[in-house]
């Protein structure tokens, strides 16, 4: 990962600050974009809609799709299939393994990839320690959304093959304060500043933030760099997972991101892929009566997330 040293100045300044900030979105875009894919949704193989966003995860060298349970449920309530990009510029492959899920307010669910189509695939997969462990991001720390609104999707039969065209919308803020009276729970929920009249453009054009309808099952990043003093020595890879974007909730001042906390999440993955695992055992042990073995197998092969 290249350093900065050569594009932020040594003193922050309140003129020069801005240019920073665009050079750590930069930076981070090209991070975290092959962690990520669409998701849509079909009724058949000739048509689709976006849906939604997810992030790929790794645990123990099984690779899954993680997003929210609510993106899952409301394709399959309507008898509707979800598909998933695996490689950059491909056909959606339909996900067609069981779903381990937890409703809201966790509101996460995760499949498995089968391997053989992670192998012939070309993104990344977060590692448990790209997951924080805490939430306790430096102040005015710069957090990064990143997803697949539908207002900035569509699908098309005038491009080759018909396709769900999906465009990565990236979105640097700081956390805000949950809305109140909402009934959310601090320890599980935070807030992302969503200015959709107030944001800036990272080209200088003036259209605004898209309505975030799709956002989510996208991660949100503390990119770390506030926490290094604005360092020229940071690079993206201090960054780590702070969060899954799960709705989206008018405010006094605009509207704000309501994100599942990272403590959360990987107490789910655990708990989830645990469940995945003792029921692949249960199944190649033909199904005994009795599954403590499997839940014993799945809990020493996934013993942590460390």
């Amino acid at each position: 990962m290249r350093r900065v040293s050569s594009r932020i100045d040594d003193m922050v300044t309140e003129e020069n600050w801005p240019r920073i900030v665009r050079d750590v979105h930069a930076q981070m875009v090209r991070h975290v974009q092959p962690y990520l894919t669409p998701i849509s949704q079909s009724a058949d193989q000739e048509s689709g809609t976006p849906h939604g966003s997810g992030t790929f995860v790794q645990v123990h060298g099984r690779h899954y799709l993680l997003t929210c349970e609510h993106v899952v449920s409301s394709a399959y309530d309507q008898g509707l299939s979800l598909g998933y990009l695996y490689r950059n510029d491909d056909y959606y492959r339909a996900l067609s393994g069981p779903w381990f899920f937890e409703t809201k307010p966790i509101d996460l669910a995760i499949t498995l990839i089968d391997p053989a189509v992670w192998a012939e695939g070309d993104k990344l997969a977060l590692r448990p320690e790209q997951i924080t462990t805490t939430h306790d991001m430096a102040r005015n720390e710069l957090l990064m959304l990143c997803g697949y609104p539908v207002a900035e999707a569509h699908f098309s039969r005038f491009t080759g093959e018909p396709t769900v065209h999906a465009s990565l919308i990236p979105y640097t803020a700081r956390e805000t304060a949950l809305p109140k009276g909402k009934g959310f729970d601090p320890s599980i929920a935070f807030a992302l500043d969503y200015a959709m009249e107030r944001a800036e453009s990272v080209d200088g054009s003036k259209g605004r933030l898209p309505v975030p309808i799709g956002f989510s099952g996208s991660p949100i990043w503390d990119t770390g760099f506030v926490a290094s003093g604005c360092s020229n020595e940071w690079t993206p890879a201090r960054s780590r997972v702070v969060g899954i974007a799960r709705k989206w909730e008018p405010v006094e001042m605009g509207s704000a991101i309501i994100a599942t906390k990272a403590t959360q999440i990987r107490k789910f993955v655990l708990e989830k892929v645990r469940n995945d695992v003792a029921c692949r055992h249960w199944m190649e042990r033909g199904q005994p009566e009795d599954d403590e073995a499997d839940v014993t197998y799945a809990a020493n092969l996934i013993p942590d997330l460390s």
